[in-house]
C-alpha cells in the first residue's frame, strides 16, 4: 500500500471561533503519485492518534471510515501533531505522521484579472473581469466587494458567494472578502499596465503524459493584451505541437498544451483587437516520464510459486496489475502486483495505466512475460549480459563483467571456468 502523506489545505474552519481546522490528506506512492478517496471504491479506515516521540503512535483519538464519496478532509485540532494509520479492505496498512505546521491559519484570498473588450470612448483600454482564484481558511458563505485601489470607493457592493466580477473599467482594484466568522482579507489584483510586455509564468507536469519525454505545459499569461479573454493562442514554432491551439482558461488567464518537449517555442496570441508574439522555453531539466515494469518470481515446493510485479512510474495516471496465462486469459487483478499460489507455467504480467479522464487518452499497458517452473526443474539462466571493460583511454582491458539472472529453486551454486 502507498505511503501516506498528510497535506494541509486551505479550507473552512469547523466552527467559528474554534481551534479546529480541515486538513486534506492523500495517499502517495514512491513516485509521488497521489490517490484520493474516490479512487478507493471499497473505502479506507483511518485511525487517528496523537503523535508520540519521533513518529510513534501516541494516545488514540478516533477512527473514521472514508468511502469514495466522503471526501479527503479530516477535522483536527490545530494545536497538536498526529500519527495517522490507513487500512484498506485487504488489511494492508500504512502510517505516517502529520506535524503541526508553523504557519498561522489566516483567512486569505487571491484574485486575478483578465482584459475583455477592445475599448470604447468610456473605457479606451477595455474592461476587466475579476475572478476568485484561491481562498484558504475561511468559513462559507463569503461576502465580496470591489473597491478602487487609489480612492477606496466601493465600485461593486458586497455580494455573497460571488466568485467573478465582470466589465469593470480598466484600472487598479482591491477585492475585500469577509467570511461567515467575520474575518476580513483584502487582495490587490494584478492589473496589466497599458502596453506592458506579455510574459509567461509556467510550469510542467506529467498529468497527461503517455509516452516518454512528453509533458503537460501550463502558463499564466501576464501583460497587456486587449480583449485577452477572447484570445486564441497557437504554437507557431517549436520542437512539437506547431499549429496546435492551446486550451484557454480565459477566466484564469491560463493556457496549456499536452505532448510538449523541452526546447524553445514561439506562440501567437490573437484577439479580436490585438495580436502579440511570445517566446518561451521548457528546460531540459524538466521531469520527464518514467515507466518500466519489473517482474520477479519466487519458486515454491508445491509445483508453483509467487509472481511479483513492480511498476516504476511517475506519471499522472493510476495503474493496476493484471495476470494472464499462456492463452491470454485474465486470471487476477490487484493494486500491489503480488500474485501468490501460482501453478507452474508461462504467464504475462501487465501494468494497466489509466490516464486522467480529461486527457482523452485511452488506457495502455506495459507487459512482461515470466515463467514458474515445475518442481525438480534445474536452475535456469533467463538473462545473461557480457560487458567488455575499457580503461579511461578506451583500451580494452583483460577483464570484463558477466551479469546473470536466474530462475528456479535456490540457493544456487555458480561455477566459472
Amino acid at each position: 500500500m502507498s505511503a501516506i502523506k498528510i497535506v494541509p489545505t486551505g479550507s473552512d474552519n469547523d466552527v467559528c471561533g474554534s481551534t479546529n481546522v480541515s486538513i486534506a490528506f492523500a495517499l502517495v506512492d514512491l513516485n509521488n503519485n497521489y490517490f484520493i478517496m474516490s479512487q478507493f471504491p471499497e473505502g479506507l479506515n483511518v485511525d487517528i492518534y496523537e503523535k508520540g516521540i519521533g513518529c510513534t503512535r501516541g494516545a488514540f483519538i478516533r477512527s473514521e471510515f472514508r468511502g469514495p464519496n466522503s471526501g479527503q478532509f479530516l477535522i483536527l485540532p490545530d494545536n497538536m501533531s498526529f500519527y495517522i494509520k490507513v487500512t484498506n479492505v485487504c488489511g494492508d496498512t500504512t502510517a505516517n505522521c502529520y506535524d503541526k505546521p508553523t504557519i498561522p491559519y489566516t483567512f486569505q484570498t487571491y484574485w486575478n484579472s483578465v482584459l475583455t473588450g477592445c475599448g470604447t470612448a468610456a473605457a479606451p483600454n477595455g474592461y476587466l473581469n475579476l475572478r476568485l482564484q484561491y481562498s484558504s481558511f475561511g468559513k462559507a458563505p463569503y461576502k465580496f466587494s470591489v473597491v478602487e485601489l487609489v480612492t477606496g470607493n466601493v465600485v461593486r457592493n458586497p455580494t455573497f458567494d460571488s466568485s467573478i466580477f465582470t466589465n469593470l473599467p480598466y484600472g487598479q482594484y482591491a477585492v475585500v472578502a469577509e467570511d461567515a466568522c467575520g474575518k476580513i482579507d483584502r487582495d490587490t489584483t494584478y492589473i496589466a499596465a497599458l502596453n506592458s510586455p506579455v510574459t509567461f509564468s509556467s510550469w510542467t507536469d506529467l498529468s497527461c503524459a503517455s509516452q516518454t519525454g512528453y509533458l503537460h505545459y501550463s502558463t499564466f499569461v501576464y501583460g497587456y493584451v486587449a480583449d485577452l479573454r477572447s484570445a486564441v493562442i497557437t504554437i507557431t514554432s517549436g520542437p512539437t505541437n506547431v499549429g496546435v491551439v492551446g486550451t484557454w482558461y480565459s477566466d484564469y488567464a491560463i493556457v496549456s498544451w499536452d505532448n510538449m518537449l523541452p526546447g524553445t517555442y514561439t506562440v501567437s496570441i490573437i484577439t479580436p483587437c490585438d495580436n502579440k508574439v511570445v517566446t518561451f522555453s521548457i528546460s531540459t531539466n524538466a521531469v520527464t516520464l518514467t515507466q518500466s515494469l519489473n517482474v520477479t518470481t519466487q519458486q515454491a515446493c508445491n509445483n508453483g510459486g509467487v509472481i511479483y510485479g513492480s511498476l516504476n512510474y511517475n506519471g499522472g495516471g493510476q495503474y493496476v496489475y493484471e495476470l494472464y496465462n499462456s492463452t491470454n486469459v485474465l486470471l487476477a487483478t490487484n493494486a500491489n502486483g503480488t500474485f501468490p499460489s501460482i501453478a507452474a507455467g508461462n504467464y504475462t504480467v501487465k501494468a494497466k495505466i489509466t490516464i486522467n479522464s480529461g486527457c482523452n487518452i485511452p488506457p495502455y499497458y506495459i507487459t512482461k512475460q515470466v515463467t514458474i517452473f515445475p518442481d525438480g526443474t534445474p536452475p535456469q539462466v533467463i538473462k545473461k549480459i557480457g560487458v567488455i571493460c575499457e580503461d579511461a583511454n578506451g583500451v580494452v582491458t583483460s577483464v570484463g563483467k558477466a551479469i546473470l539472472r536466474h530462475a528456479g529453486f535456490g540457493p544456487f551454486k555458480i561455477e566459472t571456468k
